[in-house]
């Protein structure tokens, strides 16, 4: 499978991305198309992680074979799952995966491509085309919402998004923070507020969640005179072992831009 670099918003873009690429047409596979003796096999209690992750693991040729099944409508609910397991496996990079996992990627596999783009942003997909100074709604959101997360991060004091530094929020221009916050969310056409720290915190998550980022809270204790105190402090951390999945996905052979090295941070540190 051809590898490629690109912001997705949900999982079936991503899907629709791959099989465009193999210059096949994508249509949905609706439940009217299904096969009613495999519907009545259907567990309603079942959840659709558990559907995916029980679901036949495929190979590329399969995978090619199902693709032209959906072209003629003759693609079952059994065909949906194997599809979407094998969606989950080859973006993850892994050979296995059980629910827990499609439980926490399940329509967000965005993010894995997301936190890619903010290892460097020149891994965006139209980021090319936004430097020659093309003009398109989603070129431009794709490679702004990056420039903003990574904005943010470097408000905060971290260099990148692996960075183990320890900050101080009460140091930080948090009047700035808001603004990169509002920018984002207007893109996003959300309009809230973030007055208080607390707020603050929320919006600065709402958007690093996105790529697969927190910030956390680290209560430092200190002692002066005599008296103890704790203190709030913050750092970022990876979330949903990203790192884990993109390293697996390097080793599979995924090509990266990375100028400021920082998958070789991540190796040499043990992040």
């Amino acid at each position: 499978m051809k590898e490629e670099i690109e912001s997705d918003t949900n999982f079936y873009e991503r899907f629709q991305y791959m099989i465009i690429q193999k210059g096949h047409k994508m249509e949905q596979i609706e439940r009217n198309g299904e096969n009613k003796e495999e519907k009545e096999d259907d567990t309603p209690t079942k959840s659709d992680y558990e559907r995916i992750s029980e679901a036949r693991t495929i190979t590329e040729e399969e995978y090619e074979e199902i693709i032209d099944r959906q072209k003629h409508n003759k693609a079952s609910e059994k065909d949906k799952y194997e599809l979407k397991k094998y969606i989950y496996m080859t973006t993850l990079g892994v050979d296995e995966i059980d629910t827990k996992t499609i439980q926490e990627y399940y329509n967000k596999l965005h993010i894995f491509y997301n936190h890619i783009n903010l290892i460097d942003i020149k891994n965006v997909r139209y980021y090319d085309a936004y430097k020659k100074g093309e003009k398109d709604y989603d070129m431009n959101k794709a490679v702004n919402s990056v420039r903003i997360a990574n904005e943010l991060l470097k408000e905060l004091g971290y260099k990148h998004c692996y960075d183990n530094t320890v900050i101080d929020l009460e140091k930080t221009n948090k009047e700035h923070l808001r603004t990169l916050i509002n920018e984002y969310n207007k893109m996003n056409n959300k309009d809230e507020k973030y007055e208080t720290t607390k707020a603050l915190i929320g919006g600065i998550n709402g958007i690093l969640h996105q790529y697969c980022v927190k910030m956390e809270n680290i209560r430092e204790q200190k002692t002066i005179k005599g008296q103890r105190y704790f203190m709030s402090k913050y750092k970022i951390k990876p979330i949903k072992n990203i790192t884990e999945y993109i390293l697996k996905r390097i080793d599979k052979g995924l090509k990266i831009y990375d100028t400021n090295k920082i998958i070789h941070y991540i190796t040499t540190k043990n992040v």
